[in-house]
C-alpha cells in the first residue's frame, strides 16, 4: 500500500483507494524492466498465449523471451495527460505538452508514446464538453490538432496521444479511432475518457452494455478504448454512489490500463484516475487548493508546466513508473464553476 503521507492532504473532496503491488526487480533484468518473474499460473498462460502467436518454440521460463514479451507489449501503449485548474491554461502550452509526450521514448522502449493520433476533451464554461481529435496525420498529430482547436484556454482538460495496438493499426488515419471518447446519452450526464493500455475484455463488456449505445469507431472496427466511457456510464446508471461505480469498474477492467475519466453531472463533476497492471506510467500532482495535474510521463509535463506547478505550489503525490504493476483509483471532485 502507498502510505497516506504520499497522498493529497487538506481536502475533503479527494477520495483515494490504492492497491499497490511493488515488484522487486530481478537481477537478470536491465534497469528499465521493473517487473517480476512469471511464476503464477495465469501469468504463464497469458504469456505463453501471447508469444505462441508471434514467436515459435518459446518457453515461458526463458528470461530473454520474457524481456521480448515486455518489449513487444510496450509498443502498444499511448499517453494520457490532463488537469483541473482554477486559472485557465493557454492551449499553446497544452499542445506543447502533447507534442513532447507523443515523441517521448525511454531507453529500452521500442516506440515513442504517440504519433498515431491526438485529441483533447475540454470542459467549457457552459458545462458542455468539447472533443477535438485527429488521426495519423504527418509526423505530429498533436501539431495538427493545435491547428483545428479554436478554444484558446482551458481549466479542465483531458489529453491523449496515440500508439495503437497492432490490430488497430489499419484504421489509424481516421479521427473516429482516436481519443478522447465521449458519451452523452443522458441529458444530465457526460462521460469522457482517455486511455493508455489495452482493455483485454472490451468485446465481452460491449455485449453486456444496455441498449442504444452508439460507437463512432465501430464503422472502422470497434476500438477497445471507446468501450470505457460507455461502460462507466452504464455503471453510474445502476449505482447510487460514485465510489461503488469506480470499484465495479476497476474490478471488471482486465489487462494493463491507465484511464482518466471526466464525469460531468448536474450536481457534481469529477476526474477519476484508474491504473491497473503496468503501463507507460502515471504521475499525479496536487496542491492545497484542490487542483490536479497528471501525465503518463514526467519530462514532457515538467518542461512546459514547471512554472505552473511552482507558482501554484503543486506537490508530486503519486508516481507510478514505467512497467511497475500498481493498482490505483483516485476520484477528484471538480470545484463549482
Amino acid at each position: 500500500m502507498v502510505p497516506l503521507s504520499r497522498m493529497p492532504t487538506g481536502t475533503r473532496n479527494l477520495k483515494l483507494t490504492v492497491a499497490n503491488r511493488r515488484a522487486k526487480k530481478p537481477r537478470w533484468l536491465p534497469d528499465v524492466f521493473k517487473t517480476r518473474r512469471v511464476n503464477r499460473t495465469e501469468d504463464k498462460k497469458r504469456f505463453k498465449k501471447h508469444v505462441d502467436k508471434s514467436v515459435k518454440q518459446v518457453d515461458y521460463r526463458d528470461s530473454l523471451a520474457l524481456i521480448e514479451f515486455r518489449l513487444r507489449d510496450s509498443r502498444k501503449m499511448c499517453g494520457i495527460f490532463g488537469f483541473s485548474l482554477r486559472k485557465p491554461v493557454s492551449m499553446d502550452e497544452v499542445f506543447k505538452v502533447l507534442q513532447k509526450l507523443e515523441t517521448n521514448q525511454l531507453p529500452g522502449e521500442q516506440s515513442p508514446v504517440g504519433g498515431y493520433g491526438a485529441g483533447v476533451a475540454i470542459l467549457l464554461e457552459d458545462g458542455t464538453v468539447l472533443v477535438e481529435k485527429v488521426g495519423k496525420i504527418g509526423e505530429s498529430p498533436a501539431s495538427r490538432l493545435s491547428e483545428i482547436v479554436k478554444v484558446k484556454k482551458a481549466s479542465v482538460l483531458l489529453g491523449h496521444v496515440r500508439m495503437p495496438s497492432p490490430e488497430f493499426m489499419k484504421t489509424v488515419k481516421f479521427k473516429e479511432t482516436a481519443q478522447p471518447y465521449v458519451v452523452e446519452r443522458d441529458p444530465g450526464l457526460t462521460v469522457a475518457s482517455v486511455h493508455n493500455g489495452k482493455m483485454e475484455n472490451y468485446e465481452e463488456i460491449r455485449k453486456k452494455l444496455r441498449e442504444n449505445h452508439v460507437f463512432e469507431s465501430e464503422k472502422f472496427g470497434l476500438i477497445d478504448s471507446e468501450v470505457i466511457p460507455h461502460f462507466f456510464e452504464d455503471i453510474l446508471g445502476e449505482k447510487d454512489d460514485v465510489n461503488q461505480a469506480l470499484y465495479e469498474f476497476f474490478c471488471a477492467l482486465q489487462g494493463r490500463n491507465a484511464v482518466a475519466i471526466l464525469q460531468v453531472g448536474q450536481e457534481d463533476s469529477f476526474i477519476h484516475l484508474i491504473h491497473k497492471g503496468w503501463t507507460r506510467g502515471l504521475t499525479v500532482w496536487t496542491n492545497e487548493r484542490n487542483e490536479l495535474v497528471f501525465c503518463s510521463r514526467k519530462e514532457p509535463l515538467l518542461e512546459e508546466f514547471d512554472r505552473i506547478l511552482t507558482r501554484e505550489e503543486f506537490k508530486e503525490k503519486v508516481f507510478i513508473p514505467y512497467h511497475e504493476e500498481t493498482g490505483l483509483v483516485l476520484s477528484y471532485r471538480l470545484q463549482p464553476r
